[in-house]
């Protein structure tokens, strides 16, 4: 936890960020900071010498929910467009993924992905969400221009070529998924109690909680098949099962091998946001009884011959 050194600083000059989003490591040695508007990619060493930022063409003035740079010489994939928005149900929602060379030109939309379902949880307030226990797609690069897709409706993972191809599937079975209603008053109960830990009783808290645990929100029909996926710097993958209201103990997460074998679980601490999965080792962050958010390190590895852990 030692400080070791920091870099950039606000501005719209080299090595200066408007609105930092999101950061990656290009293999084997830099960092790349994602940040708009407009949107560009940053790249800087590990000591923080800035390298050259890339501006897609055309500008992207939003922020994209998907972005993220290819290996070196393979360019980007951000997304390109959303479907249209329905004020008056819940819809599904899309977006386009588009190829960028690495200069940032655009050269071809690569395809459409499911993304979520959405809907107006306030108008008045222009409030969206998904429906409880709705599934959200995860996508993100493995290797070279291979980036992965899973879209958290089903238990498989598509890894997907810029070419537009599917070059495999990787699936994996799991408990079952149906919801029951308990579930849902369980995790409304669990929402209204945080909220008023966190808020008490201010202005407009009662509104924003009734916007979001009332009968007007949908409840999907089964639990999310992940919450989230993560690929190791060995290009293993790492698949988090969906934690349930009624779920106690440790984080359950299946780990695959680039050919997509299951080849172990691992079992995280409750709670821990996982940032980083290394060879051997976990970074993420936990939060104590006291609201204080730490950063920890963990190590991972195969368990000892006769030991019971997974």
């Amino acid at each position: 936890g030692e400080f070791i050194s920091q870099f950039g600083r606000a501005g719209e000059g080299p090595g200066e960020f408007k609105t930092a989003w999101s950061l990656f490591v290009r293999e084997p040695d830099t960092l790349v900071v994602a940040d708009y508007r407009p949107w560009r990619f940053s790249f800087f060493s590990t000591e923080g010498e800035f390298f050259r930022s890339v501006v897609m063409d055309p500008w992207i003035i939003e922020r994209p929910d998907i972005a993220f740079p290819l290996s070196p010489g393979h360019g980007f994939v951000v997304q390109g467009f959303r479907f249209n928005r329905d004020e008056t149900a819940f819809w599904d929602d899309s977006a386009g993924l588009r190829l960028y060379t690495e200069t940032g030109a655009l050269v071809d939309t690569i395809g459409t992905v499911w993304t979520e379902k959405l809907g107006f949880l306030s108008t008045e307030r222009r409030m969206v969400g998904s429906p409880i226990f709705g599934a959200h797609a995860a996508v993100d690069h493995i290797q070279d221009d291979e980036f992965f897709y899973a879209s958290g409706l089903h238990q498989q993972i598509e890894v997907r070529d810029t070419g537009g191809g599917i070059r495999r599937i990787i699936r994996w079975q799991s408990r079952p998924r149906q919801v029951e209603e308990r579930d849902a008053e369980e995790w409304r109960l669990a929402f209204r109690q945080r909220y008023e830990e966190l808020f008490g009783d201010r202005p407009g808290i009662e509104e924003i909680i009734r916007d979001n645990i009332g009968d007007h929100r949908p409840v999907a029909d089964s639990f999310p098949a992940h919450q989230g996926v993560k690929v190791a710097r060995d290009g293993f993958i790492w698949v988090r099962e969906f934690r349930r209201p009624s779920d106690v103990g440790p984080d359950r997460w299946l780990v695959f091998d680039a050919d997509g074998d299951l080849r172990c679980q691992a079992l995280v601490p409750e709670g821990t946001l996982v940032y980083h999965v290394g060879s051997d080792h976990i970074v993420g962050a936990v939060r104590d009884q006291f609201d204080v958010d730490y950063i920890i390190r963990l190590s991972v590895g195969a368990p000892k011959p006769g030991s019971d852990s997974p």
